[in-house]
């Protein structure tokens, strides 16, 4: 299945999203922890947004738009980490930074959309049984 534009046709985003909102894919809350290295170093952070082409990591290690980054997503202790070979950082504050991935290899990718889809359907939930 293609990923362009996947969640807005196949999870059913909705159409009420603000207008400064110009995201391409989704976002979802999570607090998986992540491990990456790069040109700015190297560090430990927990995921707090996540989405098909990039994330947004809280962490202790000041990192500048522009650099690049492996990074390797905990989602499970029980399974290996999703690699994401290469990413950038878009934007960063002092305790948090936001970045794109660029390079993400199939079975990462395939696996990635699965964590995606898990998310998606736990929110559903959650909606569901709050306006119950």
């Amino acid at each position: 299945m293609c990923d362009k534009r996947f969640l807005a046709w196949c999870l059913g985003r909705q159409g009420d999203a603000p207008l400064t909102d110009r995201r391409e894919y989704e976002r979802f809350s999570s607090g998986f922890l992540t491990s990456f290295s790069g040109e700015p170093g190297w560090g430990q952070g927990t995921v707090v947004d996540l989405s098909l082409k990039g994330c947004a990591v809280e962490g202790t290690t000041p990192l500048q738009p522009g650099g690049q980054l492996a990074l390797a997503i905990h989602v499970s202790q029980y399974a290996p980490a999703i690699e994401i070979k290469q990413a950038f950082v878009r934007w960063a504050t002092e305790s948090k930074f936001g970045v794109e991935f660029r390079d993400v290899r199939r079975e990462q990718a395939m696996r990635l959309r699965e964590v995606i889809q898990d998310c998606w359907s736990m929110d559903r939930a959650r909606a569901s049984a709050s306006s119950v």
